[in-house]
């Protein structure tokens, strides 16, 4: 059975495709992935680091190398729509992907407000 996303597309074509874009993505680069929440509760930061956390965890498992990927939780810091309607809350619970290249030598630069996901 396909599993679709609230935002249409296919979910599992969406992960194989992610996998192989990170695995094809020169080996120098790194990625930031940042869990995002709406404003609508007060463990928002937690969850979006939950969130980040249980994606680099899968892509890892998945043949992704773990050192190439820093995961961050930014809650409600950096919102894509206002969050008065149902819609926006739900655009702002996402998890969003950033190249870094080259990779940082030193590890891990923290987005602004975000705390690191384990």
């Amino acid at each position: 059975m396909r599993r679709r996303s609230s935002a249409g597309f296919d979910v599992n074509t969406a992960r194989t495709s992610l996998v192989r874009l990170i695995t094809d993505t020169s080996r120098h680069a790194a990625f930031d992935v940042s869990g995002s929440e709406c404003f609508d509760g007060s463990a928002n930061l937690e969850l979006s680091r939950r969130r980040a956390a249980s994606v680099v965890r899968w892509l890892a498992e998945h043949g992704v190398t773990g050192a190439r990927l820093e995961g961050w939780g930014c809650g409600e810091l950096h919102p894509t729509e206002p969050n008065r309607t149902s819609a926006g809350r739900q655009s702002n619970r996402r998890v969003e992907f950033h190249i870094v290249t080259p990779a940082p030598a030193n590890g891990a630069r923290a987005p602004e407000g975000c705390v690191q996901a384990e």
